[in-house]
């Protein structure tokens, strides 16, 4: 094993200090207590019941105690120590071996991906080229095997190579030809029925791109071959084929056909430059893959040499999520992962060291393959020779990730350390937040928010908006921004309790009216039967000065009495009408509006309807509107403090949201980035801030503004997509 020595100072935290901080550790050491000795798989879960590792142990309760009990500082790294903070529970499954334990622990893997494990990167640029077992084989290629009857070959790392790859192998041996000649040829076979699927070729027939597979002239047996041997050449036997090519292009160049000849001689060359990498041969014969392995600084990479027919045929390289701590954990995660994706397993393994599951993996690899399979560490002879050139190469490649990854790093953190610096913050905007606006001829009219975490986009933090205040087919870009900054940033400002302690502070009160408040709503209402039940009042000084009534009939719920006088602030009016929702976890809330105060209930989440309930009472003087009430999880990301806010737009916009953080009294720095000049405005100044022409921290502002355009584009494409499926009939 190539292991880089780790520059990391040493942690400062001992474990016993790491477990006494963990207040579930006693609940955990009283659970590990009743656990089995024997077989089995568990695992770890947080206080919110994530799950957060699986492992597997031949002696369930040793394994598990190793984690709650105070030991060597050093056996632990960081991630480890990550989890101990922060695991809460523990769920075992018992089983009668090893081998089961590690199936089942594969599987648990594969499935949910805990954060703690080690994973291979399932990167979208493998493929598979997929054979059907039909009496007619289809192939196709594809993004990740099934479990079905099919044999697959790969992963490939591109798709255009392997397409090329089967392109040339069409070229002397054809078995193209579109997938409905297969299934239907299938189908007949099926039936039976021996009569020509075609009459007359077809143009990709007669041009060669397709067999003829289908016609009267064309046998079963020379398409079975073909396919027959397509499956050696993805195997890597690939002399035979050399051989077919080597002799056509001398019978085509004796019959003076040379523009064939040239044809041959380039798929000659093609299949010469897929054999450069066989320069070590073995005499031995066995199918054998070497694996190669390299850590540095938690970084891991693996490479994977593949040896068919006594040739070296491809090398492939992974890299892996998680920080790994040792190359047992990482080299076995690896060969449970990759060999359950491929039926290609060789008879040999060869591995740099002893890993303490050799007996298991080598039973779990036999079930996989149908034959034995040897997990071997050499000591000599040209395996060694080929296991070394796999080291060599994973430690060149994990030496290059670490650069990528360092230099990535620094160049985030100086573009950060500029938008402090230029703009004048007060900390490093590790939180940056972009907005944009877009709809489609004042249709669907959308918001979006996109993050930057530490100069990195986090897609798992992006939210979008749908625009309640606008009808159908206005335009105003101005008000669809200050509707999504008001109903973003009332998460950090606005919750229930927070807003009665400051409207507390000024004299108000927000309560359910009693029966002794009868009298006062019909002053207010100026209607002699106005009732209190169902009210909510704003009281100051012992006088009502606000109320409204959330009523229910009909199986409908409205808010039906509104009277807030024009003297009274916006969030004190905003803050009687949530406390009037709080009750309702559910269904929805209809309110009709004067048109003039429309704007001030779309900020608090109601939304313009078309078509309401015959039971609401609204005129045409009126806007009927609408709230959603969800019982949804807390919103981490929109609970989130941003350290700079970024506007895809100049002064204009700039100027709404900036309104908006002094209306909501939030002090987070806001820029605003125009399109045209890519000028970067900032409150208060007519000039825009000067970056210089190559800045990183420019860059990463249009990187956001970019990102932002296109997440609000992708949401009103999808809504429109649903708008153009509807029907009347709906």
């Amino acid at each position: 094993m190539s292991v880089v020595p780790d520059s990391t100072p040493a942690f400062a935290t001992s474990i016993a200090e790491l477990l006494a901080s963990n207040p579930h550790i006693e609940a955990l050491r009283t659970a590990i207590k009743v656990t089995p000795k024997c077989p089995g798989v568990y695992r770890f879960f947080s206080p919110s019941g994530d799950l957060l590792y699986v492992g597997k142990a031949k002696d369930l309760r040793n394994r598990l105690l190793q984690y709650v009990s105070p030991g060597e500082d050093a056996s632990l790294g960081p991630w480890k120590r990550s989890m101990i903070r922060t695991m809460a529970s523990v769920e075992y499954t018992v089983t009668r071996s090893e081998l089961e334990a590690l199936v089942l622990e594969t599987n648990l893997i594969k499935e949910n991906k805990p954060k703690y494990n080690v994973l291979m990167k399932d990167d979208k640029n493998y493929v598979y080229v997929r054979i059907s077992r039909e009496y007619y084989p289809e192939v196709r290629i594809v993004r990740l095997p099934q479990k079905d009857a099919a044999v697959y070959f790969g992963p490939f790392l591109s798709m255009f190579e392997t397409r090329r790859m089967l392109d040339v192998f069409n070229e002397i041996y054809p078995y193209m030809t579109a997938k409905e000649t297969v299934r239907s040829m299938n189908v007949k076979h099926l039936k039976n029925d021996r009569t020509p699927l075609y009459t007359t070729a077809s143009l990709s027939m007669q041009i060669g791109k397709h067999c003829r597979l289908g016609m009267p002239d064309y046998h079963d047996l020379e398409y079975q071959n073909s396919i027959e041997q397509l499956q050696r050449f993805l195997r890597g036997e690939r002399r035979g084929v050399r051989q077919v090519v080597e002799e056509a292009m001398r019978t085509a160049a004796g019959e003076r056909k040379f523009e064939k000849a040239a044809k041959l001689r380039d798929v000659l060359s093609y299949l010469t430059s897929l054999e450069e990498k066989q320069t070590v041969s073995d005499t031995s014969g066995e199918d054998t893959d070497f694996i190669g392995i390299s850590l540095m600084r938690g970084y891991s990479m693996l490479v994977l040499l593949r040896e068919r027919d006594g040739k070296l045929i491809a090398e492939q390289s992974f890299s892996f999520h998680g920080k790994s701590e040792d190359g047992n954990e990482v080299l076995t995660s690896f060969i449970t992962q990759y060999y359950s994706q491929t039926s290609d397993i060789p008879a040999v393994l060869v591995i740099p060291f002893a890993i303490t599951d050799t007996v298991v993996l080598q039973e779990w690899l036999q079930m996989q393959r149908g034959k034995s399979v040897e997990i071997r560490v050499p000591e000599r002879g040209k395996k060694v020779s080929l296991l070394e050139l796999a080291q060599t190469n994973a430690a060149q490649k994990v030496k290059q990730l670490e650069a990528t990854f360092e230099a990535e790093a620094h160049a985030r953190t100086s573009a950060l350390e500029e938008l402090q610096r230029l703009l004048s913050l007060p900390t490093l905007p590790n939180r940056i937040e972009g907005y944009d606006i877009s709809h489609l001829g004042g249709t669907e009219t959308v918001g979006s928010m996109v993050v930057m975490r530490n100069g990195k986009a986090d897609n798992t933090h992006y939210r979008n908006f749908t625009i309640h205040s606008l009808v159908a087919g206005a335009i105003d870009d101005f008000a669809s921004l200050k509707e999504v900054l008001h109903r973003r940033l009332l998460y950090l400002c606005n919750s229930v309790h927070l807003e009665r302690e400051v409207i507390a502070k000024q004299g108000y009160e927000i309560r359910k009216a009693k029966k002794a408040d009868t009298q006062a709503l019909q002053t207010l209402y100026n209607e002699p039967a106005a009732v209190y039940n169902d009210h909510f009042v704003v009281e100051k000084s012992g006088v009502l000065c606000a109320a409204l009534r959330k009523y229910t009939h009909n199986a409908i719920t409205e808010i039906d009495r509104y009277y807030v006088p024009a003297s009274m602030p916006d969030s004190i009016a905003k803050s009687l009408v949530q406390t009037a929702l709080q009750s309702v976890k559910k269904g929805k809330v209809y309110v009709c509006v004067e048109p003039k105060i429309q704007e001030f209930w779309s900020a608090i989440g109601a939304k313009v309807i078309q078509s309401y309930p015959k039971a609401l009472q609204c005129t045409p003087m009126h806007v009927p509107m609408m709230f959603e009430m969800h019982k949804t999880k807390e919103d981490v990301s929109l609970k989130s403090v941003p350290d700079l806010l970024v506007i895809d737009g100049g002064k204009g916009q700039l100027s709404t949201v900036y309104g908006v953080l002094k209306e909501l009294q939030l002090n987070i720095p806001v820029i605003g980035l125009a399109k045209r000049e890519e000028e970067v405005f900032v409150p208060g100044q007519s000039l825009p801030i000067e970056f210089a022409k190559d800045s990183p921290a420019k860059f990463m502002l249009m990187r956001l503004r970019n990102e932002a355009h296109r997440f609000a584009n992708a949401h009103r494409e999808k809504r429109g997509l649903k708008q153009a499926l509807k029907s009347i009939h709906d």
